[in-house]
């Protein structure tokens, strides 16, 4: 579960482990925005071609930004 400060920033102010699951919960699902949706879309078709391409069975990734505030 993520946590968010009175501001609505993510706490603790570090890098945080999340799954995907948690990311389209927290970043999609709960703010009813077309563009945030299609934005995710794309974000899961960028990374399943990423490791397609580099074979990589898991991806470590940072996502920063409005995206997540």
């Amino acid at each position: 579960m993520l946590k968010f400060d009175e501001r609505g920033n993510l706490r603790p102010y570090s890098c945080i482990t999340s799954s995907i699951e948690e990311m389209s919960e927290y970043f999609v699902d709960r703010i009813k925005s077309e563009t945030r949706q299609d934005n995710f879309e794309k974000y899961l078709k960028y990374s399943a071609d990423h490791k397609k391409y580099t074979g990589a069975a898991d991806l470590k990734q940072w996502v920063n930004g409005s995206f997540v505030t």
